[in-house]
């Protein structure tokens, strides 16, 4: 049996929408996702974190792989689960 057999596949875009709820109410942080070939993204990232009562950001530069990591760290995305390409 290989690593990936019997793993529930999770959208992308289902794990940003939990990612982010998770940030909002643990941390008061919004996870927000860069255009690519935009101005900013060469500064922020794929992805990055704003504070929510400040308004700004506090976390830069994170890629998909680094957003899949955090959320493995966290317990957002479980053993069972990988992430959909």
């Amino acid at each position: 049996m290989t690593e990936t057999e019997g793993k529930v596949k999770v959208s992308l875009r289902a794990l940003e929408a939990r990612c982010k709820r998770y940030a909002e109410t643990h941390d008061g942080d919004t996870l927000k996702r860069c255009r690519q070939g935009t101005s900013a993204h060469a500064e922020l990232g794929d992805y990055y974190f704003v504070d929510v009562r400040g308004n700004y950001v506090t976390a830069s530069g994170w890629s998909e792989e680094t957003l899949i990591e955090w959320a493995r760290e966290k317990g957002i995305l479980k053993p069972y689960e990988e992430v959909a390409a």
